[in-house]
């Protein structure tokens, strides 16, 4: 062990040690309360600690690098090994941040450079914490908690091709502290189960996947809770089983896709707003941007407390609608390749504010019509005779809507001059809204028989009529 302008390079398995400017080494333990530590070599420790409160009760702030392929062992077993400033410390744990209003960092840099812990990490256990993963480096641990304690802050950063943190057991992002975890520039992370804020006293968690390679993979499930979940410019996150959108009591999570190549995998199901029978709802939001897919081999199921938006995404598998959808935020495209069920007590909100400036809805499966359509006009009068291409379907149609909305009209706008009809295409069929040229509803211009398949009992155009209740049937 030598220092060299207050920093440490242990040059093996180190006994106790006190440092002028406040750095202690403990037993077996490495505590680190002030200045920077760097482990350069092969290192085996019973428990870490960067960044604590001094014995004056002044809140240390503490750098601990490992870097040059050298190894960090923390293989202590668990047990009590001591008390700071009224905090315990358990051999085999990894604390950034032990105390209030401490600061503790670690970098791991470097090819084949590891911090690895039998235990736990704490990244802002009461204090700030900060983990940095980078050029190769790898951390591993059982669980790794982000923003632990009530003033917590936690920050965890994994960044550049071949870095890694793995944990045997969970991730969670926000305890009641604030938990942030950056995945970026091919960075990985792998776990049994991530979840995002975990209490609803806490801060919020927030996890941020971008770049291409970058990956979050968790061998059973996601659940964001209290938080936001962000998949872009090509990241993933992979799960093996279930994802969660506020499956708890008052959560409120939120998961946005965006980018080409961004994309969030479910090896089962995806439940947005709710546990997995509904029971318990939370609020839960899905958006879906700009070439962003999300899939789930079993399908996704939106709760009465969901929502699904985006513009431009792309479900791949089947959903069922208790919720909210509404394709484009503002007008958009959204795809579902399987089949939607829409329930009764759901609403598919569908925007019309131009000619070419209007949602669509593309089903590669079978549509089941339910719930109430909301038409969202934002102030813009529909063109007469313009066929606004709402819904293309590729399968089956059934099922019938219990209400339509009108919302935000332009002055003078007459709903009875509407016609909604089912033309045929090359892509399967197309549910068309159209303005007719006059105020005669019987006069509505309709395609020619060989194009159009009429929906409805006898082959009847659905016409919305004045003075007649906005119900429409697709049966």
């Amino acid at each position: 062990m030598k220092n060299n302008n207050n920093r440490l390079i242990y040059t093996g398995a180190f006994l106790a040690a006190t440092l002028t400017f406040g750095q202690v080494v403990q037993a077996d333990s490495l505590v680190l309360s002030r200045g920077n530590q760097t482990i350069s070599r092969d290192t085996v420790v019973d428990s870490v600690v960067v960044g604590h409160t001094l014995d004056d009760s002044i809140a240390g702030s503490g750098h601990l690098i490992v870097n040059n392929g050298a190894q960090l062992v923390n293989n202590g077993t668990g047990h009590y090994l001591g008390m700071i400033d009224g905090v315990n410390f358990n051999a085999g744990n990894g604390y950034l941040g032990l105390n209030t209003d401490s600061m503790g960092v670690a970098t791991i840099t470097g090819a084949s450079s590891l911090w690895q812990n039998e235990k736990d990490l704490y990244v802002g256990r009461y204090g700030t914490g900060s983990l940095n993963i980078e050029k190769g480096g790898k951390v591993t641990n059982a669980e790794g908690v982000i923003g632990d304690r009530a003033g917590s802050i936690g920050t965890v950063t994994v960044t550049d091709a071949g870095s890694l943190w793995q944990a045997s057991r969970g991730i969670i992002v926000g305890v009641v502290g604030q938990g942030t975890l950056d995945i970026r520039n091919g960075g990985r992370v792998s776990n049994e189960a991530t979840v995002i804020g975990i209490s609803l006293d806490g801060h919020n968690g927030n996890v941020t996947v971008t770049g291409v390679g970058s990956l979050l993979e968790s061998t059973v499930s996601t659940q964001i809770e209290y938080g936001s979940l962000n998949i872009e410019n090509g990241g993933k996150v992979i799960n093996g089983h279930d994802g969660f959108i506020g499956a708890n009591v008052s959560s409120i999570g939120t998961a946005t896709v965006t980018g080409t190549g961004s994309r969030w995998d479910n090896l089962n199901k995806l439940y947005v707003g709710g546990w997995k029978d509904g029971s318990v709802l939370g609020n839960g939001s899905l958006i879906i941007n700009d070439g962003g897919a999300v899939s789930a081999t079993n399908g996704v199921t939106i709760w009465s407390t969901g929502s699904l938006s985006g513009n431009g995404g792309t479900i791949e598998g089947d959903v069922i609608n208790y919720g909210l959808i509404s394709p484009g935020n503002s007008p958009g495209v959204l795809t579902i390749t399987g089949d939607l069920t829409l329930e009764s007590d759901s609403v598919l909100l569908m925007e019309i504010f131009g000619p070419t400036a209007y949602d669509q809805l593309i089903i590669g499966g079978n549509f089941v019509a339910g719930g109430i359509l909301e038409l969202d006009f934002g102030g813009y009068m529909p063109e007469f005779d313009v066929p606004y291409d709402l819904f293309q379907v590729a399968g089956g149609m059934s099922g019938d809507f219990s209400e339509i909305k009108f919302l935000n009209p332009a002055a003078g706008f007459d709903a009875g001059l509407l016609s909604l009809s089912f033309a045929s295409g090359e892509n399967g069929g197309m549910f068309q809204l159209i303005m007719a040229n006059n105020g005669d509803p019987g006069n509505n211009t309709v395609p020619e028989p060989a194009s159009i398949l009429l929906i409805g009992l006898g082959g009847l155009v659905m016409l919305m009529l004045r003075r007649r209740s906005p119900r429409i049937s697709l049966a």
